[in-house]
């Protein structure tokens, strides 16, 4: 800019005399030897005297219009010429590639700012500082924030910082977007779709790993943040003729509640908090809450005091577990007696299990096991199977206790555990969890083989539960002890305990109970009975 102060001197100087070259001093200074450059120099600069202090004075106002042009110039050089770039995608941030120097005072170009600092110019959601809830330095880095939840994408274009947003497609989707869980829920990477603070229970798969919350209503943020639930118990213990007081306590949801109970045919009501119940025998019955929003339901069994119906009230399933061709393949053939409280088997045939229509946990239960000495010209008397299930799910699905007299190997054993060693078919007492998709999938060996199967896991070997085998005509006392923790079997003869068997499995929390039987004539289930715990 001192180019400019230098033409202003010379401009002075030719209006003058006409002087050019005389007129400067290497193009610096005017040449005072000229004695009508100097007086129109001296004119030019607003002085006509020449002594001492008009030179001072001159040359005081010289450098103070020096000093001023260079101010002015110092400002031209920021006013004069900023750089303005394409911001194309109108996120405030323009493209590097198509940048222009615009003049102090012009007009920038239509769709411009004054920086270059996108990083994706052709995409609105990717520039610095897109992402500002990422932890620091992420907060100003250039990350894309396409659903503008603060979080930047995890899988963003190439030229992009990823970011940890878990569904890049979800404002309602980010680490700690379920800020009233407790921790580390809090902080977690959840989708709370209604934005009440809880992460939804059932989110979907964002790609990225989405944490389930605890909402108990996805999709309604007036929902108290208690989810609805009703608990009415697990056990009620009946004597008639007194009737036996079911309660269903609901909590959460809105705090307005109806209640609907069933079966009602042995209820006084069946919409209030509080029924009476009068079950001819056992019965499980369910209450649903509801509070205008959603509804919760619970059940609870009430047991009396009488023995099992197995006859009346349990329904038998003829299994169908051994190969076909085998000697031991006709259908279970049942005997009841004891007024239907005791199932016998009275052949030697295939498996058959009762399964009772009662759902029981936190319950007792006591019976007897004998077997009767039907057919002493099988195999000496035979040395098969009694026993139970208990918190049967269905016909497919329960804990099996099964009781054989003594080992079978080799050939007498092929048929029933053609899979364990020697064909070992064992004797003693054996407790499985089995899971079978249906009845028809399952084999002798899923409940009755000391190994595990596609159906079942052993829980307890003979080994470790009991060798000792069942002997005829004596009636063991067996008891069961069922909770959502866990169950305890001890089983009792003539001379005291044989048996006290712990079962550390809690798969089936509650189910039904039924008897069991396989290969074996005279094998008698029952009278069973039932306390609360």
């Amino acid at each position: 800019m001192r180019r400019a102060y230098i033409s202003l001197l010379l401009t002075s100087c030719s209006l003058a005399v006409g002087c050019a070259d005389p007129c400067a001093d290497d193009g610096l200074l005017q040449d005072t030897s000229n004695e009508g450059c100097a007086a129109d120099a001296n004119a030019s600069l607003g002085g006509s005297d020449t002594d001492a202090s008009d030179t001072d004075s001159d040359s005081n106002d010289s450098e103070s219009v020096s000093d001023s042009m260079e101010s002015d110039s110092n400002d031209a050089d920021t006013d004069g010429g900023e750089q303005w770039c394409l911001d194309q995608d109108g996120d405030g941030f323009g493209d590097p590639n198509e940048c222009t120097n615009v003049p102090d005072g012009d007009t920038p170009p239509d769709d411009s700012v004054p920086n270059d600092d996108d990083c994706a110019p052709d995409n609105p959601w990717a520039f610095p500082g897109a992402a500002e809830n990422e932890p620091a330095p992420g907060d100003e880095a250039c990350m894309e924030d396409e659903d503008e939840d603060g979080w930047g994408d995890a899988d963003p274009p190439d030229g992009v910082d990823p970011g940890s947003d878990c569904d890049d497609s979800s404002d309602t989707t980010f680490p700690g977007a379920s800020e009233n869980e407790e921790p580390p829920l809090d902080e977690a990477c959840t989708k709370d779709a209604d934005e009440d603070g809880y992460g939804d229970d059932d989110p979907p798969d964002g790609g990225n790993g989405i944490t389930p919350g605890t909402d108990c209503d996805d999709t309604t943020p007036n929902v108290t943040d208690e989810c609805l639930s009703v608990d009415a118990g697990t056990c009620v213990s009946y004597e008639p003729p007194t009737a036996a007081s079911l309660t269903a306590n609901a909590s959460g949801g809105t705090g307005e509640y109806t209640y609907s109970w069933s079966p009602g045919g042995s209820l006084d009501v069946t919409n209030t908090q509080t029924v009476n119940a009068t079950p001819s025998n056992y019965e499980t019955y369910t209450v649903v809450v509801d509070d205008g929003v959603e509804t919760a339901e619970d059940s609870v069994t009430v047991v009396s005091a009488e023995v099992f119906g197995l006859q009346s009230a349990c329904e038998l399933i003829q299994l169908d577990v051994l190969p076909d061709g085998t000697e031991i393949g006709e259908p279970a053939s049942i005997t009841y007696q004891q007024g239907g409280a005791q199932a016998c088997e009275d052949l030697n045939n295939d498996a058959g299990l009762h399964i009772c229509d009662v759902v029981f946990e936190d319950t007792a239960f006591e019976g007897v096991l004998r077997i009767d000495n039907l057919s002493p010209d099988i195999n000496g008397g035979d040395n098969d199977v009694v026993g139970f299930v208990w918190g049967a799910q269905d016909a497919s699905n329960f804990y099996s206790f099964v009781w054989k007299a003594e080992d079978q190997d080799g050939d007498a054993g092929i048929d029933v555990c053609p899979n364990s060693a020697n064909f070992l078919w064992p004797g003693g007492m054996l407790v499985k969890k089995v899971q079978a998709p249906n009845v028809a999938a399952l084999t002798s060996e899923d409940i009755f083989c000391d190994l595990d199967t596609d159906n079942s896991e052993v829980l307890l070997s003979p080994a470790e539960a009991s060798l000792e085998g069942w002997e005829f005509a004596i009636d063991y006392d067996v008891s069961l002890e069922y909770t959502s923790m866990g169950s305890n079997i001890t089983v009792s003869g003539p001379g005291g305990q044989i048996a006290d068997i712990a079962v550390n499995d809690n798969t089936f929390q509650n189910g039904r109970f039924g008897t069991l039987t396989f290969s074996q004539s005279g094998a008698c289930s029952g009278p069973w009975n039932a306390t609360c715990l």
